[in-house]
């Protein structure tokens, strides 16, 4: 009896010494990286403008960026009650001899001079960890094309009659481009991130069919196609429009 309890007793310890070599092993590893937290953290925010990064607000910066969002929603409401009518129109029902012609037409229903368009948000730059104890300061090279974005796939036709409305711009892309120097606290990763602004135009692409009958030609319309097209804006000296945030999330991300 007293050799098994002095065997047990020798097993408890083993298990014990393994315990703390595991978990001393575990605290080093985590100590190395530091803790890895899924929180992203808001550092800084610059307005981009015609002289440069203009810092405002952490404060102002996600007060602009909620009342964009209800913007936006607002009119979704509005651009969904004028799709509804977007439906194929009646074609030709008569007997033709032939029913031809790739013919666009673009009636715009509505249009925003400026959306900060969130769901193009992009890191712009390389990440950047900070293993050191101290804070680090680090210059983050940023650059970044901003191009058009549409809700169907747009054919030479259909830009066409697009570009006869809207202007002959739109569908060329624009850049951002700039050094943005940032505060890295120790243990955090940072990097920049860039929203742009967008100009939203909306409404129908007719379709127009030339139809030849027995005893008469006509043009008729063929579909009516939703368009809802945002297109870059950009400042005098040529850069994109939009916000650039420093943002940092702690541990070392690969």
């Amino acid at each position: 009896m007293n050799v098994m309890k002095k065997r047990m007793g020798r097993i408890g310890i083993v298990i014990a010494l393994l315990f703390s070599v595991f978990s001393t092993g575990a605290m080093a590893s985590n100590a190395e990286n530091g803790p890895v937290s899924d929180e992203v953290e808001l550092i800084t925010a610059y307005e981009v403008t015609e002289n440069g990064l203009v810092e405002i607000s952490k404060d102002k910066y996600l007060e602009i960026v909620r009342e964009n969002e209800k913007r936006e929603k607002d009119q979704r409401k509005g651009k969904y009650m004028q799709k509804k009518e977007a439906q194929e129109s009646k074609k030709c029902d008569e007997v033709t001899i032939a029913c031809t012609g790739d013919f666009f037409v673009f009636s715009r229903s509505g249009t925003n001079s400026s959306v900060l368009m969130n769901s193009k948000k992009e890191i712009i730059s390389q990440r950047k960890y900070n293993d050191t104890v101290d804070n680090m300061s680090w210059g983050f090279i940023s650059s970044t094309m901003t191009t058009y974005q549409a809700n169907i796939s747009l054919t030479i036709g259909k830009k066409d009659a697009i570009t006869a409305v809207i202007g002959g711009s739109w569908q060329q892309s624009k850049m951002y481009s700039d050094t943005v120097t940032a505060t890295i606290r120790p243990g955090y990763t940072a990097w920049v991130e860039f929203t742009p602004y967008m100009k939203n135009d909306w409404g129908y692409l007719e379709k127009w069919n030339y139809c030849a009958f027995p005893s008469y030609s006509e043009w008729y319309t063929g579909t009516k196609e939703w368009v809802d097209l945002y297109t870059p804006t950009t400042l005098s000296n040529g850069q994109s429009n939009g916000f650039v945030t420093v943002v940092a999330r702690q541990g070392k991300l690969t």
